[in-house]
């Protein structure tokens, strides 16, 4: 008898994991919205102070840490900061970190606003090329005559993000200010109704056209967060593992993989691209070959669980 699992109906399936997330994002995108909304507002006039949303952007923390442990080494404790950034900003940036250790790039794939936004987008992109039948045979065309070179240069542009991030450090190092503020799509987004940002508006038109046809295009080859966030991610005892005598080799997990990794042939995946949407483990069919599991290094590799899984 095979290990097939069973399509979630009712209830079951509006507590997916999917949706789950979904509203994870929805109410991290609504608390940046609202703050973003109120601080325009203070910024055109009304009283009251209410912070910027950039004070919460775990980034910030990265670019001014090197000058806040400068200035508490060498000034009596005196904490000074680089730009707009603030205490809150090493606070989140912590508290992210500290989440990587624990769940990986978690953080990307179920709070950072932005990634959300790209993975809104691509939907929507979908949605019309479903719809539209023109479209939809035209993109599939491209994926299909194109899937090699796609492939090719997928694989190497996502090493960029690690020379953004080494640039942006040396340079806000060496000059003592926010240089990738005026380039972050991010800080123009959540700075839209202040007025435009410029060059960092003109990126963010790019990432969001370029969306609708590619998965996360900002988080796989430019967020300079996501090299740090994965690195720590490293030390996670978490992670997604495929036991290899269950699995069918049906492909379908890789299928559903919004970052293109090898799921379906990997023993492990522990990508520092994986954002932990879940959404291969939800997709696969059979009991026992996709599963998260925690993972010290001194365990050994663990059996599933006698009689979930069917015969070979």
């Amino acid at each position: 008898m095979e290990a097939i699992k069973r399509k979630p109906k009712g209830w079951a399936a509006l507590f997916s994991v999917q949706n789950l997330r979904l509203l994870v994002q929805l109410g991290f995108f609504a608390v940046i919205a609202r703050l973003a909304i109120l601080h325009s507002r203070v910024v055109e006039g009304a009283t009251g102070r209410v912070p910027s949303p950039e004070a919460y952007c775990p980034f910030g923390g990265i670019e001014t840490l090197y000058r806040t442990v400068e200035s508490a080494l060498t000034q009596g404790g005196t904490l000074k900061f680089i730009g707009q950034a603030r205490m809150s900003n090493l606070v989140v940036l912590v508290a992210v970190l500290v989440g990587a250790v624990l769940l990986r790039s978690s953080f990307c794939g179920w709070v950072c606003p932005f990634g959300a936004l790209q993975e809104w987008i691509m939907g929507l992109g979908r949605f019309v090329q479903r719809k539209v039948a023109p479209l939809g045979r035209m993109a599939r065309t491209m994926r299909t005559r194109r899937a090699p070179f796609l492939s090719f240069l997928d694989r190497h542009l996502r090493w960029l993000k690690y020379g953004v991030l080494a640039v942006i450090l040396y340079y806000t190092i060496a000059l003592g200010r926010m240089v990738f503020r005026d380039y972050d799509p991010y800080a123009a987004l959540i700075g839209i109704l202040e007025g435009p940002i410029w060059p960092a508006t003109a990126i963010l038109i790019a990432v969001v056209v370029l969306s609708f046809f590619v998965e996360r295009p900002w988080c796989r080859y430019l967020c300079p967060l996501s090299p740090a966030i994965g690195l720590f991610g490293k030390l996670s005892p978490v992670r997604i593992e495929r036991a290899g005598q269950f699995c069918k080799g049906c492909n379908i997990c890789e299928v559903k993989c919004p970052v293109d990794l090898p799921v379906a042939t990997a023993s492990q995946i522990v990508a520092v691209e994986c954002n932990g949407c879940l959404k291969c483990i939800e997709a696969c069919p059979r009991y026992g070959a996709l599963e998260l599991r925690l993972r010290w290094p001194w365990t050994r590799h663990a059996q599933p669980a006698p009689g979930i899984a069917g015969s070979k």
